[in-house]
């Protein structure tokens, strides 16, 4: 069985208890809309046209990339799209 832990508030008003409680709650709120903010720039999904303006490259050099395994694409529907991060990655790796 698990143990309660019982906690007691003394010499705190209800006016105090709401701000210690709102301030954690807004503190939690803004640590994690920083958290989704960094993963959502990391996950941000490009176009094809927006990955050949990027890397200055054809649609058909993307395509090889794309199809030799070099490049990775996700597909909603028939749309192709990539990972900005992983593109970025790419580029470095193509530079070094």
């Amino acid at each position: 069985m698990e143990t309660q832990k019982i906690l007691q508030i003394q010499d705190v008003t209800a006016d105090q208890l709401k701000e210690i409680l709102s301030s954690a709650v807004r503190n939690e709120i803004s640590t994690l809309r920083a958290e989704f903010a960094q993963q959502s720039e990391k996950d941000e999904l490009l176009t094809p046209d927006d990955v050949c303006a990027l890397l200055g490259i054809s649609k058909v050099t993307l395509w090889n990339w794309q199809k030799s395994g070099k490049i990775k694409s996700y597909g909603i529907g028939a749309k192709r799209f990539y990972k900005k991060a992983e593109i970025l990655n790419h580029s470095l790796k193509q530079q070094k």
